[in-house]
């Protein structure tokens, strides 16, 4: 029954379409760097995402995205994963990240080395949820540009990729 569940709540959020309002980017963007700026490194232990943890956990993620910040959040917030509105942010921070800023990989390497469940969350998050060109350029990096020592990261990031992009090629075929 649980796998039943998981497997309808994953497939709900992949057929999500992403979050583009600038002003809402805008607002979490700046309520990240009042969180970060202003709170101990102590208020970021496993925090509840019941009813406003939900919406301190999305603030927290913000838009100007980075490793090291997604790691905190994932670390404050774990449970929030199965809200699907805040497991879509987590998606587009993750895909973002691994398309625009993917000179970083060295220093993902570095985190899921300690801590391999934040792979696996990594992983998860590689979805149909993405735009379009975001997959894309996350396929031509896994095969054109990987970081010495991530082979195995780029391996693993290709196949969930081209996995997303064989999704949203289905459910444009769907569309039509």
């Amino acid at each position: 029954m649980q796998m039943q569940v998981d497997s309808l709540l994953r497939e709900t959020k992949e057929s999500m379409v992403p979050l583009q309002s600038r002003s809402l980017r805008l607002i979490a963007a700046i309520a990240t760097l009042a969180v970060m700026a202003f709170a101990p490194q102590s208020c970021f232990a496993r925090l509840s995402c019941a009813g406003r943890g939900s919406v301190r956990a999305q603030d927290s993620l913000g838009t100007d995205y980075s490793w090291q910040v997604i790691y905190r959040v994932y670390r404050a917030y774990e449970r929030c994963d199965e809200n699907l509105y805040f497991s879509q942010s987590y998606s587009i921070a993750i895909l973002k990240t691994l398309a625009r800023k993917w000179g970083t990989l060295p220093e993902l390497g570095k985190i899921v080395a300690s801590d391999s469940a934040f792979l696996n969350f990594v992983l998860l998050h590689i979805d149909a949820t993405a735009e379009d060109g975001v997959v894309k350029q996350i396929l031509a990096n896994t095969s054109k540009n990987c970081p010495a020592g991530c082979d195995d990261l780029c391996e693993r990031f290709r196949a969930r990729a081209a996995r997303a992009a064989a999704q949203m090629e289905r459910l444009r075929q769907e569309e039509k």
